[in-house]
């Protein structure tokens, strides 16, 4: 997860993934007694997530990725990392998921930030718990700025047939001045704008503080990823 906040051996063990591998797929999990990852800043939210990229500034300092909150502070510098960050291409995810009400999954694409500027997000699936209706659910995808002021905020919800319990593919074909998405290999969208910059991917399963406290809940939660496949774009 991101790089700033707290950085203690508690943390970094709270804010580690469960995961396992079965039959082949990576199963992202969110356990029972699983802790909040960042209780300061997130309070009662858990997450388990992995991501293809890290970078952090200086030590005291409010530079790194995905910074969601302006507390986020370097408390632990952190040895920038690229394990895979291409710019521009074409890049797929083959998923499901087991969650409730009260959980999101998501699979998305961040600018590395080795400058603040550096930030916009693809967001190529985002799907929560308490939107999922029966046979149909509302799936989130496009594209924000954050500190990207070439980039607006273009984002959509699009009701969907689907059950999530079975396996999907969710895709991007990531162009210079253009990003197209897919669902299960058909064109849902074309946005007519770019980040311009390389990016790293994240993906992730969420469990948010429930306000039924008497819901019977089962787990694990589980995001299970069948493959992740990234393109280069012919030149």
């Amino acid at each position: 997860m991101v790089s700033l906040l707290l950085s203690s051996l508690e943390f970094k063990k709270n804010a580690a993934a469960n995961y396992h591998i079965k039959d082949g797929n990576l199963v992202l999990k969110i356990i029972e007694k699983q802790k909040p990852w960042c209780p300061k800043l997130c309070g009662d939210l858990k997450c388990s997530s992995f991501q293809t990229g890290i970078f952090a500034g200086k030590l005291g300092s409010s530079q790194g990725q995905s910074r969601f909150s302006p507390e986020c502070t370097v408390t632990e510098e952190q040895a920038p990392l690229r394990l895979y960050t291409p710019q521009y291409g074409y890049f797929e995810v083959r998923l499901k998921a087991n969650i409730t009400k009260d959980d999101m999954v998501a699979f998305w694409m961040i600018g590395y930030e080795d400058k603040p500027e550096r930030s916009g997000e693809i967001c190529v699936m985002e799907i929560f718990g308490n939107e999922i209706h029966g046979d149909t659910l509302i799936n989130g995808s496009g594209i924000h700025p954050f500190g990207d002021n070439n980039l607006k905020d273009e984002f959509y919800k699009d009701k969907l047939k689907m059950d999530i319990k079975d396996f999907h593919t969710f895709s991007v074909e990531w162009q210079m001045d253009k990003v197209k998405f897919f669902i299960d290999n058909k064109l849902t969208r074309t946005i007519n704008q770019s980040p311009k910059y390389p990016m790293q991917f994240m993906i992730d399963i969420y469990e948010f503080p429930s306000t039924e406290k008497t819901r019977a809940v089962s787990y694990p939660k589980e995001l299970i990823v069948d493959y992740v496949r990234g393109y280069s774009l012919k030149k």
